[in-house]
């Protein structure tokens, strides 16, 4: 059994909001890891979100979407993870991602 995606986004809607819609359209459980506030008191990003994108490798971007050991971190490819997870959740063991590609098995 697959684990659930986690979605590393901030606390406003914005390019992980479509992520959170997909899985609450399709019914499928995600770990919505919500970091707030998301600006400083001076009106910029918070200090620290960029050290989550780099930690795994990425640059300091977000959204960051992670299940097990995999972890993705561009919009569209975001959506389209969701998209495919919430379609195969039952009929599939294992999602497959290959640059611009699913391979369901």
């Amino acid at each position: 059994m697959l684990t659930k995606p986690i979605l590393n986004y901030f606390s406003i809607c914005g390019r992980g909001e479509l992520a959170r819609l997909i899985a609450a359209a399709g019914e499928v459980e995600i770990i919505d890891k919500t970091w707030a506030p998301a600006f400083g008191e001076d009106g910029n990003w918070r200090p620290g979100y960029k050290a989550i994108g780099e930690a795994r490798g990425f640059p300091g971007t977000m959204p960051i979407l992670e299940q097990g050991d995999f972890a993705i971190f561009q919009v569209s490819i975001c959506r389209c993870y969701c998209y495919c997870y919430c379609y195969c959740a039952n009929i599939c063991t294992r999602i497959y991602v290959v640059p611009f590609a699913f391979v369901i098995v």
